[in-house]
């Protein structure tokens, strides 16, 4: 018997997936099946009692019912699709612990606000990842490579990067009238290091104390106008984060390695107003209702929510059923590679399914 038939068993052949990873590690103590294997796990019992988490009538509205719960989005009724977020459309990723020049920051984001469907919201984020490799083989006296998640990985700054990226969406935007705003995942996990007393950046061979890493992400966010800022600072930092998010009123200041997906941790968060967006990762805490439970409270404390996939994902598409069935505001996936064209694939043909009864959600800070 395998591991999803002895857990079915357990729980009366039919609750799979409401099995917490917690259980399931009573059930497996000595076995190497974390999150990302119950993950698989339950969605593969989902798909197997033909519990989708997308349907679609076309009679009635989209809706999620995984569990026999039906969602009605909008308040005319008619149902919301998540904007689409690029993942790494730069990739600024490093280019090796050697490297004098590298972004400390772990990826740049963009968000196509103005796209009025989810086809243009990829065509958008397209031309700003090609825009950015032709600039950089432009401007750069060495050639540009790529990182394994396929973005764009130049020896730069953070700035430098930052500075690239801005000008490009300026472009675009002035080209196709649609408007557009920059993200950052900071990871400042990475650059913490309490024997520094701070966060390192290897780039300038500097360590900021946590007020001045507050005071350098309150300074990129009025200058960039950044729409999204991820982890900017260490993952225990409730109180720090609670700074940004008073100060900082046009950017979604979100959880990753604050909440890993976790109530508990996001309660902890809401009790001291930390953030107002968080991500949400299915193979982050294992099962499909431990992520809907955290995703329903973060609609409910005022968060908006990003369904994002993890370095290593697999070419399946059902990240763009939880972005929709969730009523995620974002979506973060990546832009080229099979295992994120397929994410990208399965979202147009959602939002073709859909036609002209979807409209594209709202997302604001």
């Amino acid at each position: 018997m395998n591991s999803s038939e002895r857990v079915t068993a357990a729980f009366g052949g039919h609750a799979v997936d409401r099995v917490p990873f917690a259980v399931w590690r009573h059930f497996y103590p000595d076995e190497n099946e974390g999150p990302a294997k119950l993950a698989e796990t339950t969605i593969a019992f989902t798909k197997r009692h033909q519990l989708d988490l997308i349907k679609y009538n076309p009679r009635a509205h989209y809706h999620a019912e995984p569990w026999g719960t039906r969602y009605r989005y909008g308040k005319d009724g008619r149902p919301v699709l998540e904007r689409y977020a690029v993942r790494k459309p730069e990739d600024w990723a490093r280019i090796g612990r050697k490297s004098i020049r590298e972004p400390a920051f772990q990826e740049l984001l963009v968000a196509p606000l103005g796209a009025r469907n989810v086809r243009e919201a990829i065509e958008l984020n397209f031309k700003v990842h090609y825009g950015v490799g032709k600039k950089l083989s432009k401007t750069l006296n060495y050639p540009v490579g790529k990182g394994d998640e396929g973005g764009w990985s130049p020896g730069l700054t953070d700035i430098e990067a930052l500075g690239v990226v801005s000008e490009v969406v300026g472009e675009v935007q002035d080209e196709t009238g649609s408007r557009i705003r920059i993200g950052v995942d900071v990871a400042a996990d990475s650059l913490h290091d309490p024997k520094k007393g701070g966060y390192y950046y290897r780039t300038t061979k500097k360590t900021l104390t946590r007020e001045e890493q507050i005071a350098f992400i309150s300074e990129l966010c009025d200058k960039y106008d950044l729409l999204y800022v991820e982890d900017p600072l260490y993952e225990d930092d409730f109180d720090g984060y609670a700074e940004l998010h008073s100060a900082l009123k046009k950017t979604l200041i979100t959880g990753d390695d604050l909440y890993t997906t976790d109530v508990d941790r996001l309660k902890t968060g809401v009790s001291k107003n930390s953030t107002n967006g968080v991500i949400m990762k299915v193979n982050q805490i294992g099962t499909l209702w431990e992520a809907q439970q955290f995703s329903n409270l973060a609609k409910k404390t005022g968060h908006v929510v990003v369904a994002s996939h993890r370095s290593g994902d697999n070419e399946g598409g059902h990240l763009a059923h939880f972005a929709v069935g969730f009523r995620c505001g974002l979506m973060k996936s990546g832009v080229v590679g099979g295992e994120r064209t397929a994410k990208l694939n399965e979202l147009m043909r959602i939002g073709e399914e859909l036609g002209t009864g979807a409209k594209m959600a709202s997302v604001r800070p």
